[in-house]
């Protein structure tokens, strides 16, 4: 009757677009104790659908994993996500508590600088770190890119540091983000 809320569920995943773009997986929620855990794992070609300057950071095989739970509490936990794509890895892992707290981080690596690739770099590093409330948020923010190159054109570096504090309730139309 749909009321109730899944205990054992079960997806397979697989979606084409021609031969333009393909993906295959599972979605996975199992009830464990007082928690529902959720686990994904997605795999497929996805560059063709995305723009041509993106396109080159997802040529081959783009993979998302990831495990969380949903807690009978409110409470929500990302153990790790984690996006693999040519050029790229992003990682990813966080919590928001029914009370509002928020805490998350995110990584960012670039691959290895492969000789012939569409896209390169010698350096592709970043990191997110969030914390506070979802109605006061704070974010650290820092991104190192050196010699990249791809179809859009290059990038000598980029050394970038910045931090996102709000300055009230995200809900008051008067707060501010104040970015340095």
């Amino acid at each position: 009757d749909g009321a109730g809320t899944p205990e054992a569920f079960d997806a397979k995943l697989d979606a084409r677009a021609g031969d333009v773009a393909s993906a295959t997986g599972d979605v996975v929620i199992r009830r464990d104790g007082a928690t529902r855990r959720a686990t994904l794992d997605l795999a497929g070609r996805i560059d063709r659908l995305a723009p041509k300057e993106l396109a080159v950071l997802f040529a081959d095989a783009t993979r998302i994993e990831g495990q969380g739970h949903l807690g009978d509490d409110g409470d929500l936990k990302l153990d790790r996500l984690s996006l693999r794509a040519s050029a790229f890895e992003l990682t990813a892992s966080g919590e928001a508590a029914r009370d509002g707290r928020i805490s998350a981080n995110a990584a960012l690596h670039g691959a290895v600088n492969a000789k012939g690739a569409a896209f390169r770099a010698k350096k592709l590093e970043g990191a997110l770190r969030i914390s506070g409330t979802r109605a006061r948020p704070a974010a650290d923010l820092s991104l190192e890119v050196e010699a990249a190159e791809g179809p859009a054109g290059r990038i000598g570096r980029i050394d970038l540091t910045a931090k996102a504090t709000a300055d009230g309730d995200l809900s008051d139309a008067a707060a501010r983000i104040d970015i340095q």
